[in-house]
Formats: structure tokens, C-alpha cells, sequence
């Protein structure tokens, strides 16, 4: 699969490369795609307003792969900006910020036992897709974003 992927840097095939980019990230087994992403390309399609490609891994093994596949496959296109660290309530994260041919990616690993997931912090980050479909991203959504607001936000009805 890896050999399949063409990297062009025009505009027009952006939405390509981004989709490339999911679909590799999308042969692990613990990975999946979550936020704007999905909001905008699996939710609206509308695949213009992308900005950016949040993934999770669960298994860090998987995610250094991943990354070093990057590495090989996109060469001086792969950039890594290093990692930050990332707390939502009690949760820690290790994310990575890439940029591949100019997609800004978050590539992000949850670094805490618990088996629950944390709360979110943006309506779009509610829905998550895997290689089995779209889920719930958290195991419970702020009331505040279960709301008129959150169909408004996340259905594009304004």
C-alpha cells in the first residue's frame, strides 16, 4: 500500500493527500481519526474546509511506525515539530505535531491506564472513525456540547 501513495503538492490535490494520509494511518489496528477531520470530510463532506489530521494511536509501538513510515515514504516532506504534552481533565497526551507536504498532522497517544476515555473539549472532537466506521470519541460529552449548538456546529446548519 505504502507504494501506492503519490505525494503532490498542488492545491487541488490536497484533499488526495490528506485522504492517503488517514487511509495509511487507518491500517493500524489501534489508530483512529478524530475531529475536524471527521466533522468536515465524513459528517459535511465537505472536504474543503479541512484544516488539519488529529489521530489517535492506543498502541505506541504502532504509532513510532507509523511515523517512521512517514519518514520513509514523504523524505524532506516529512517534518516533525516534536512533541507536546496535551492534559484534558485527568488525562495526559503525547502529541505530535507533523506537517507532511503541508498538512499539519496531531499524531497523539493517550498516556494514562485508565480505561475511560476523557471528556472533550470541542464539539467536533465528539466522533471518532476507525477502520470499522464512525464511534463515539468520548464516554461522555460535556452537557454543554449535547446542545442545539453542537447540531448547529457540527451539521453546518447556519
Amino acid at each position: 500500500q505504502i507504494c501506492t501513495i503519490v505525494h503532490t503538492s498542488s492545491k487541488m490535490n490536497r484533499v488526495n493527500n490528506m485522504q492517503q494520509l488517514v487511509s495509511l494511518a487507518l491500517t493500524y489496528k489501534s489508530a483512529y481519526v478524530y475531529g475536524g477531520y471527521v466533522r468536515d470530510t465524513i459528517i459535511r463532506s465537505d472536504h474543503d474546509k479541512v484544516n488539519d489530521i488529529d489521530i489517535r494511536f492506543e498502541d505506541e509501538e504502532e504509532l513510532y511506525h507509523f511515523m517512521d513510515i512517514l519518514k520513509v515514504v514523504y523524505g524532506n516532506k516529512f517534518e516533525n515539530h516534536g512533541i507536546v504534552y496535551d492534559y484534558h481533565e485527568i488525562f495526559k497526551f503525547d502529541v505530535h505535531k507533523l506537517n507532511i507536504d503541508g498538512i499539519d498532522m496531531d499524531i497523539s497517544i493517550l498516556k494514562d491506564d485508565s480505561s475511560s476515555r476523557p471528556e472533550i473539549d470541542f464539539t467536533c472532537n465528539i466522533f471518532g472513525f476507525n477502520k470499522d466506521g464512525i464511534f463515539l470519541h468520548c464516554d461522555k460529552p460535556k452537557e454543554s456540547m449535547v446542545s442545539h449548538n453542537f447540531f448547529i456546529d457540527m451539521f453546518d446548519l447556519t
